[in-house]
């Protein structure tokens, strides 16, 4: 798994047809469909600019397969959030290992905690940042929040 810097280039037909598929965008909150190739250059040229934000593409075996998200960095934390868009590939770990990438490079960036949440009703989610070493922080009825501690030196 690598976490490559995002770049306009990333922007086509595969990505948007991830946006575009309810299955990969179901637990996605700022995504509604119908979601147009203006609107996915608009976002990540956003999150190119953003001086709050690290957006990264994901990469398996050399293949573009999804997104990750650290940011908006306030102070000594950031919010992080994964997208796998090939369904074809959920199950597999690899959103375990996409955090264990972001937390090398928050650590990278001298960030202290990675906070996400994760709907109850995608179990791998929670399972896949747990796995990460991230803990349960707080629960409500339909969602579970978590946080990493970033320690100094890679586990």
């Amino acid at each position: 798994m690598r976490l490559v810097e995002i770049a306009m280039s990333h922007v086509g037909a595969r990505y948007l047809s991830w946006l575009n598929d309810d299955q990969v965008i179901r637990y996605l909150e700022t995504v509604k469909k119908p979601y147009t190739l203006a609107q996915l250059s608009a976002h990540v040229s956003g999150m190119i600019a953003s001086p709050v934000d690290s957006f990264y593409a994901l990469y398996h075996e050399d293949a573009f397969i999804g997104t990750y998200r650290i940011g908006p960095v306030t102070g000594p934390r950031a919010w992080t959030g994964v997208m796998i868009g090939e369904p074809a590939l959920w199950g597999q770990g690899l959103a375990t290992l996409a955090h264990l990438e972001a937390i090398a490079a928050a650590r990278s960036m001298g960030l202290e905690h990675l906070l996400a949440g994760a709907q109850k009703d995608n179990p791998g989610s929670v399972r896949s940042y747990l796995k990460a070493g991230y803990r349960v922080s707080n629960e409500t009825a339909d969602t579970v929040a978590l946080i990493h501690t970033i320690s100094r030196t890679p586990r």
